[in-house]
């Protein structure tokens, strides 16, 4: 452990993410979303992981394992998509743009409580964007048991 990560984690309990663990807590807050396995889930490739390295963050994990297909859109191409600056045209260009997709997710980085279960907590929050008057923000506490991440607890920050 370097220097930086233990005072991170003493000042902020905060550890470093692993890629593989990154796209396990991904993959288990992204498989409890409602859908079909058919629809495509379109992620903002935007999100980011938080790491205590130098540099700071890393992109979000593209091997996150899941039954449904996902699609990552860059933050520039979901903005040019949307159309903002034109009024009333954002959702009608975002259909267009990507037939069939329903809205757009982005997830926050992660962070762990080493001092609550060992890292065995993990807390996450994603937005969903779906239309106009439609979406929602969540927190998400996760919960390790030695070979998987569960939710333990979802919890609504904001509803549109």
């Amino acid at each position: 452990m370097t220097l930086s990560s233990l005072v991170g984690l003493l000042l902020f309990g905060i550890a470093q993410t692993p890629d593989s663990q990154a796209a396990a807590i991904y993959a288990s807050v992204l498989g409890g979303l409602s859908g079909t396995d058919s629809d495509t889930l379109l992620l903002v490739d935007s999100s980011y992981v938080s790491t205590l390295r130098p540099g700071g963050v890393r992109p979000l994990p593209r091997a996150i394992s899941l039954r449904r297909s996902i699609r990552f859109v860059t933050r520039a191409e979901l903005t040019d998509s949307l159309g903002l600056g034109q009024p009333g045209a954002h959702w009608t260009r975002f259909r267009r743009r990507f037939p069939g997709i329903k809205g757009w997710y982005a997830l926050s980085p992660i962070t762990f409580m080493q001092t609550l279960n060992d890292g065995r907590t993990a807390h996450v929050t994603y937005e969903w964007h779906c239309g106009p008057l439609c979406g929602e923000g969540r927190a998400i506490t996760l919960t390790y048991d030695g070979t998987r991440w569960h939710v333990a607890e979802s919890r609504g920050m904001w509803v549109n």
